[in-house]
């Protein structure tokens, strides 16, 4: 009985496992792909483009779960890497089903937004209140600015 459940296993974590050192292998390869971790085992690819594969305006950064898409003229842009990794935190805790999430509960965008501004944009408590603003403006029309400034505090804090 033991040994069906071990080849259960094997099978089930042999295709995994193929595509992740496939993308590996392809990272290593080419120039615009890079291979950064969150919680330091969890693999993040990170590829810098030049143009906007969702349409409409260019984008600083976007995080797709385990993948990062970066504009090239933001490659050594720290801030916006930082800002997306912590997005990815968010997608592997979840079990990627972050944007489902998001798209059941209104306020969830705005507290990822929260969460990642106040983890890599404060560089001061006192900021709180100008992310505040932009998090209201493109996420969450209906939420209080007082109470997005107030968990960007919360995580500025942690953070901190």
């Amino acid at each position: 009985m033991s040994i069906k459940i071990l080849g259960a296993r094997k099978r089930f974590y042999i295709p995994p496992l193929i595509v992740i050192c496939i993308a590996f292998l392809i990272a290593k390869i080419s120039p615009n792909i890079e291979v950064d971790r969150v919680y330091r085992v969890c693999p993040v690819f990170i590829c810098f483009v030049d143009t906007n594969i969702y349409g409409g305006d260019l984008f600083a950064g976007t995080c797709k779960g385990p993948v990062i898409l970066i504009n090239k003229k933001y490659r050594n842009d720290e801030e916006i890497r930082a800002h997306e990794l912590v997005h990815s935190e968010q997608a592997y805790r979840t079990f990627f089903l972050h944007w489902i999430i998001c798209y059941l509960f209104s306020d969830c965008l705005a507290e990822a937004e929260d969460e990642a501004y106040g983890r890599t944009g404060m560089t001061r408590e006192s900021d709180a209140d100008f992310y505040a603003k932009f998090v209201k403006k493109e996420y969450a029309s209906e939420t209080n600015v007082k109470f997005i400034a107030k968990k960007l505090r919360h995580y500025w804090k942690i953070n901190n």
